[in-house]
């Protein structure tokens, strides 16, 4: 009896992951629909496309939105024309696209397919190449394969898991590095085009700007976080630090953001000096009047007609410098729609509010977070009648010096004023300027939109809506604040600035609304904050003030924890080990600190790192016993782990002659 032939099975060629049909009706419902396309911005990138065509109309689309326009068929294929890529993409099949596509609607569920087969293809190139890598060691050893394979992972992470490189526990570089998506359309492009040609860090000129455009809100729009809560409004009122060293370059970036601003504010002075001449004018012959009705009251010439003295003109302003509370108070008497105290400096204004400091700073502090609430107010003063303020609302952006505000530290009391300020931490390394032309037209763009928001009046109360989107954005921040809140790995001062975030988020969510209605020529209570405004707000306060914030108050204010200080040596731990995955009997193994650490100090170093996006739990269990490294870790700290892995070795080394010393002995 034969033997058949043995069956081979042939595994067909596989096509990458893909769907041609989502492509098409992303691109379709965006070109329908130009209003969608900051939400498919949020979760696609042009390489998300698979056919090249698609990725070309995609970044068309872009394009031509930046530029100004509404992307559409028509816009869309003359940008295509007038690029070069007529011949790669015919104009007709872009238009077939767009009539093709039935509606819009879905257009985010078809992102995120599109986004999904992107992600699977990024896992088979790194396969690919981990299993190339073993095929063709070209002389590597195991280990080092081993690491060039990891490299490969944490090359796509972020891209699958949009997550941000873990934060810098030690304090040794600024929070995260801005980026362009996270602030609002109208001065993504111009905070970095003009930052680059002034040698300035982008965050001083982002900073600065929210800041001003919230100043020229006008107060009476406002934003109800929670539909069930009536009672709890925010205006956009925001106060800014920039923490930075004098050779940063800040003064230029915050000049630039404040100019259509100090400008108004000059005139407004000039005004208010004139007026104050032709007041001073005026009562000197309201005086004269008077002595000479007195007097023909006391000659019998009968009784003086009543002459009324002039009123003080207003002192109308928009900025000031003046951080004393009695010249602020003087200032918003005249002023409903409060002020921005803007100066180089805020030594002086934060030294002023010391615990110990003369004058009464805890009642200059009392006032300063009054000031950060806004409403009507009386202010009573020690020596002179006490003064009806309309409207105690004061926007703050200014900078300070590390060294400086690290002085200050333990003479400022933890009752959140401090926390109340969005941090920027500026990087020390100086930047040089470019030879680009300063970006002129941007430059305009965002004078015009500053004055209109400041030109745009509420008459009475204006309450602007949050979409349900954005409302749905407000729980997932809601979440995530209280988990951070809660942990009590994290120093105090931190997790009471992210417990501000639940009144930052609304504000900053509204203020970002304004600036785009401003843009656009809109009036901001005709449409809602939509989804896409939402989350660009949640992820700057989640993707940079979070972080900023950490190294702020961890590195600079020292307010570390003994739990967080733990963190750090663990950290250094996970520098050097070889291991992916961790469990508490590895980090006793390898970390002194820990053994001698309280069960309490150990779980809260645990928590800080969790927190920190260095562990995520490698099990579901009531209690974790193990923990992934995050991969990036070792990629971003690559320079300490050197370090530390030198210095071990130093002490080994060390060790080891003792040992052969008391041998020989």
């Amino acid at each position: 009896m034969s033997t058949p032939d043995p069956i081979y099975n042939v595994t067909p060629l596989r096509v990458p992951p893909q769907s041609v049909e989502a492509e098409q009706s992303v691109l379709g419902g965006v070109l329908l629909s130009p209003d969608t396309l900051p939400t498919v911005q949020e979760i696609l990138d042009p390489e998300d496309f698979y056919r090249r065509d698609h990725r070309i109309i995609y970044q068309a689309i872009i394009e031509v939105a930046a530029n100004g326009q509404v992307p559409d068929g028509v816009t869309v294929c003359e940008y295509l024309e007038s690029n070069g890529h007529a011949e790669a993409i015919n104009g007709s099949y872009v238009i077939d696209i767009a009539s093709s596509t039935p509606s819009s609607a879905n257009v985010q569920a078809y992102a995120t397919i599109v986004k999904e087969k992107s992600n699977l293809r990024r896992l088979i190139e790194a396969g690919t190449d981990i299993v190339n890598y073993g095929f063709a060691p070209d002389g590597q050893d195991a280990t080092a394969i081993y690491h060039r394979s990891l490299s490969a992972i944490t090359a796509i992470e972020p891209a699958l898991t949009n997550s941000q490189p873990p934060t810098d526990i030690f304090g040794e570089s600024p929070g995260t590095v801005l980026r362009k998506e996270w602030l609002p359309p109208p001065i993504q492009d111009l905070v970095f085009a003009a930052s680059a040609v002034k040698g300035s860090p982008p965050e001083v000129m982002a900073l600065s700007m929210l800041v001003a455009c919230a100043a020229a809100c006008d107060d009476r729009f406002q934003v109800q976080p929670r539909a069930n809560e009536p009672g709890w409004r925010e205006s956009a009122r925001l106060w800014g630090v920039v923490v930075g060293d004098p050779s940063s370059k800040k003064t230029p970036a915050m000049k630039l953001a404040m100019r259509s601003l100090s400008e108004a504010n000059h005139v407004m002075l000039e005004k208010g000096i004139a007026a104050r001449a032709e007041y001073d004018r005026q009562m000197k012959l309201h005086t004269l009047q008077e002595k000479k009705a007195l007097r023909a009251e006391a000659n019998g010439d009968g009784m003086p007609e009543k002459n009324e003295a002039p009123k003080p003109p207003r002192n109308e302003r928009i900025i000031t410098n003046d951080g004393t509370t009695e010249g602020i108070t003087k200032l918003l008497a005249d002023n409903e729609r409060g002020l921005l105290y803007y100066t180089d400096e805020l030594t002086s204004w934060l030294g002023g509010m010391g615990r110990y400091s003369a004058n009464g700073g805890a009642a200059d502090r009392a006032f300063w977070l009054e000031c950060y609430q806004g409403g009507s107010k009386v202010v009573d003063r020690a020596s002179a009648p006490p003064v009806r303020v309309p409207n105690l609302s004061v926007n703050v952006i200014g900078s300070i010096q590390p060294d400086r505000i690290r002085a200050l530290a333990s003479k400022m009391d933890d009752d959140g004023l401090l926390q109340r300020c969005m941090v920027a931490v500026i990087p020390t390394a100086e930047r040089r300027p470019t030879d680009d032309a300063e970006p002129v037209e941007l430059i305009k763009a965002y004078d015009d939109m500053l004055r209109q928001i400041y030109n745009t009046r509420a008459e009475t109360s204006c309450i602007v809506q949050m979409s349900q989107e954005a409302d749905a954005i407000r729980r997932e921040m809601d979440d995530w604040r209280v988990t951070i809140v809660a942990s009590e790995g994290l120093p105090a001062m931190l997790r009471s600035a992210v417990a501000k975030y639940e009144g930052l988020f609304p504000r900053l969510c509204l203020t970002f609304h304004v600036m785009s209605c401003a843009a656009t020529k809109r009036f901001p209570t005709s449409l809602p904050i939509t989804g896409p405004t939402a989350r660009r707000a949640a992820d700057f306060i989640r993707r940079y003030l979070f972080p900023n914030a950490f190294t702020f108050y961890t590195a600079i204010m020292g307010h570390a924890s003994q739990g967080f200080t733990l963190a750090q040596r663990v950290g250094d731990f996970i520098l050097v080990t070889s291991l992916s995955r961790v469990s508490r009997r590895d980090i006793t193994h390898g970390c002194n600190a820990w053994r001698e650490a309280p069960d309490w100090a150990q779980t809260q170093a645990l928590a800080a790192l969790e927190q920190a996006g260095w562990l995520f739990p490698a099990d579901t269990g009531r209690a974790t016993k193990a923990w992934t490294i995050n991969p990036q870790v070792k990629a971003v700290f690559a320079t300490r782990a050197a370090e530390v892995k030198s210095r071990r070795a130093g002490i080994a080394k060390v060790l080891a002659d003792l040992r052969g010393t008391k041998g020989a002995e």
